[in-house]
């Protein structure tokens, strides 16, 4: 095929767009599940910001982190929540928000490690924190201290523990394998 009769090569929008860009392809994910015209959707908020679908129909949540976004999406009433992080991005001294963000625990487990290996492990749990604080709609307006988990090999995911957790219902935090210095985390609850 002449070059003249070839599609231009798709183009990522610029940085200032990457947010544009997001809600657009949320707009048209929910359509898609909603079966619904995108420009069509409404949205309203919680108390504490968190978007959701005036109809209720589905949970959602966004992320963003330097030019990459993730969407996770659920069915109505089980509450979803995500975060990525780009490591290379929080390049400053995590020690200095043990004391801001973690119980006691885990500021010990913390402590116990340096270098590279510390600042891993700190936004490991900081992307557990908040993908889980996001599915509540809660965001950062909880106490961080109470937001604990424990692991469970097994199933390779995280439950959630302490005063931070909400109903009866179970909890799944999972890490998502990620490319690069990325790091990303969804929260949801299981519903029975």
């Amino acid at each position: 095929m002449p070059p003249s009769r070839r599609a231009p090569r798709a183009m990522p929008p610029p940085p200032c767009n990457w947010r544009s860009a997001a809600r657009g392809a949320l707009r048209a994910v929910l359509a898609h599940y909603t079966h619904s015209n995108p420009a069509d959707l409404a949205f309203t908020q919680s108390r504490w910001g968190k978007p959701a679908l005036t109809t209720g129909e589905l949970e959602f949540n966004l992320s963003h982190s330097d030019d990459l976004a993730l969407l996770a999406v659920a069915s109505a009433g089980c509450p979803v929540g995500i975060d990525i992080e780009s490591l290379e991005q929080h390049r400053l001294d995590v020690a200095t928000l043990f004391d801001l963000t973690c119980h006691d625990s885990e500021k010990a487990a913390l402590l116990a490690i340096s270098g590279d290996a510390q600042r891993h492990a700190f936004m490991a749990l900081w992307t557990r924190k908040e993908a889980y604080l996001k599915a509540l709609g809660l965001g950062l307006q909880a106490d961080l201290h109470e937001v604990t988990f424990s692991q469970h090999a097994q199933i390779g995911c995280w439950g959630v523990d302490g005063q931070a957790r909400r109903g009866n219902a179970p909890w799944q935090v999972r890490t998502l394998e990620m490319a690069g210095d990325m790091w990303a985390v969804y929260a949801c609850r299981i519903l029975a």
